[in-house]
């Protein structure tokens, strides 16, 4: 028999005896929900599930082609799922609705750059003048007197999820 034949059916024996419940194995294809894998034999597993669940998926790591993961059994049955990564490609959360996390650092700043160029905008209204016939006019009235404040990520910042 073809070596190639002999891994495939070593593998297979191994599955279904259920020796094994969870193996290593590199990462040959990846799609949004399943991989490719192929064990240390150089045995090939298709269509193995990223998540452990079927239908809404909470938290699915994508592993990169390449990597090692670890491909688990569910029970006794046929069905093989990736347990543990050791590269991410990309994480996706609750189907990934609401686009991607924050770079909490870089929205600080902005605001921060916001803050500033209104405080900006708000020092050259309440100094504006108009050049009227009988001389130069004082400044207006202006009805708001107050700071902006600067912002801190710690008001908007989850810190039980970080990457």
């Amino acid at each position: 028999m073809d070596s190639r034949i002999e891994q495939i059916v070593r593998g297979l024996g191994r599955l279904l005896r259920g020796v094994e419940s969870s193996f290593i194995c590199t990462v040959a294809r990846v799609d949004s929900e399943t991989v490719d894998v192929n064990d240390m034999n150089g045995t090939a597993y298709l269509n193995v599930r990223l998540s452990g669940t079927e239908g809404k998926r909470g938290f699915v790591i994508i592993p990169k082609v390449g990597s090692f993961v670890i491909v688990s059994r569910l029970s006794n049955s046929d069905s093989l799922f990736v347990s543990m990564v050791s590269e991410v490609d990309s994480v996706v959360i609750m189907g990934g609705e609401n686009g991607g996390l924050i770079k909490i650092g870089a929205l600080e700043s902005k605001l921060n750059q916001l803050i500033s160029e209104v405080n900006a905008l708000k020092s050259d209204y309440t100094s504006h003048t108009h050049p009227t016939p009988s001389g130069a006019s004082s400044a207006p009235t202006v009805p708001f007197t107050g700071t902006f404040s600067q912002f801190d990520k710690s008001d908007f910042e989850n810190p039980k999820v970080t990457h």
